[in-house]
């Protein structure tokens, strides 16, 4: 039996035990997105395809299970079958454990993202105010940002709510699956192994006030690769009144007192947006520090700044239309040098799906055979 077989047995046994029970529950698809990009390459316009797809199965409140696979694709275009249907996560929930407002799960694989802003929509049911500046539209080429740190492994979390609608309280213990260990295999190919030893433990707090969100987590992580461990925390701070809202994201997601001698920036992933909203008009302007390590690894990207300003006409909830301008200013220190780049675009939705459209056009530094790049993205409701 092959190694690979062997370390998705836990996983296939799990989805056999959950089968049973699917009769009677919840099957559903989250999130379906294609995102079409369109760029020159040796004087030839191409098109690729960015799939993503989440298939979600639960059932059961008081002891509830979950199950999620998901579809992740960046060429489907060169291969439209990519590696298929992979597994995301599973969970297993007890509810309001001795009748306290505690909830109690065992995790594999995916779970919370910290200092996203997500985490207030998904707890408590608030409209979401997280950054548009994150993801594949804004990074494309590099590290999709999302959030400050997410914790992914196999483990436990424990959940507090004393006040249901207003404070929620997270810790998480477990063995991080960020670390992994690239092998080549005997056919040349090169495989991506769990490389274990590595146990992490994160705690959260999640503050949902009348005209203010907070969210803060602290955390460490015991490895035989770091003297005293690795350190991470952040902050998440978003306030809003009729026509201002702020929002920032400050933290340091790797910080290993061994080897970061000096406390200096580098550390940092900083994201100031305050947001001006006059009508139909949003002018929000963002500024965002790339930090050196990020979910474990090392970004390449330590002291690169990008400041982007969108002009938004319309809103994603009162209007079916929306459409404006960005103009986007990024450093590059690994270069040296700077990009500027202009990109109108247009949402609209139609029923069930959201449809985005933007031109990316590169003002500097300038290249004639390179000057656009556009996109196209497709998000199903359902």
């Amino acid at each position: 039996m092959g190694p690979k077989i062997i370390k998705a047995l836990p996983i296939l046994i799990l989805a056999f035990l959950l089968v049973p029970a699917c009769f009677c529950a919840n099957v559903a698809i989250p999130s379906l997105e294609l995102i079409t990009r369109g760029t020159m390459e040796s004087g030839v316009f191409g098109l690729a395809t960015r799939g993503e797809m989440d298939l979600r199965v639960e059932g059961g409140y008081k002891f509830g299970g979950l199950i999620s696979f998901t579809y992740v694709n960046n060429t489907i275009e060169e291969d439209p079958f990519g590696v298929g249907l992979t597994f995301k996560t599973a969970t297993i929930t007890m509810r309001q454990l001795f009748a306290l407002p505690i909830d109690f799960s065992f995790f594999v694989g995916q779970s919370d993202v910290l200092c996203s802003g997500d985490g207030f929509t998904e707890t408590f049911g608030t409209a979401s105010f997280a950054t548009r500046y994150r993801g594949y539209l804004y990074f494309a080429d590099g590290v999709l940002y999302d959030g400050i740190h997410q914790v992914k492994g196999t483990g436990l979390k424990l959940n507090l709510a004393p006040l249901k609608d207003t404070l929620s309280l997270s810790v998480f213990a477990y063995q991080d699956a960020h670390f992994t260990t690239d092998v080549t295999e005997t056919d040349g190919s090169v495989s991506t192994y769990l490389d274990p030893g590595h146990y992490s433990i994160d705690a959260r707090v999640l503050a949902n006030l009348p005209a203010m969100q907070v969210e803060g987590f602290a955390g460490t992580t015991l490895s035989m690769d770091s003297l005293y461990g690795y350190w991470r925390g952040g902050l998440l701070f978003h306030a809003s009144n009729q026509n201002v809202e702020f929002l920032a994201q400050i933290g340091i997601p790797q910080f290993d007192p061994a080897t970061d001698s000096t406390f200096n920036i580098d550390l940092f992933y900083l994201l100031f947006e305050p947001r001006l909203h006059l009508g139909l008009l949003s002018i929000i302007p963002t500024f965002f520090w790339h930090p050196g390590e990020y979910l474990q690894v090392s970004t390449g990207e330590s002291g690169s700044f990008d400041i982007n300003l969108n002009f938004m006409l319309g809103d994603e909830v009162k209007t079916p239309l929306m459409g404006g301008l960005e103009g986007n200013f990024r450093f590059v220190k690994s270069e040296g040098n700077f990009l500027i780049k202009a990109s109108p675009y247009l949402s609209f939705m139609t029923p069930g799906v959201i449809w985005n459209f933007k031109l990316d056009c590169k003002l500097w530094p300038f290249d004639a055979a390179d000057l656009v790049e556009t996109y196209i993205g497709l998000k199903a409701e359902f």
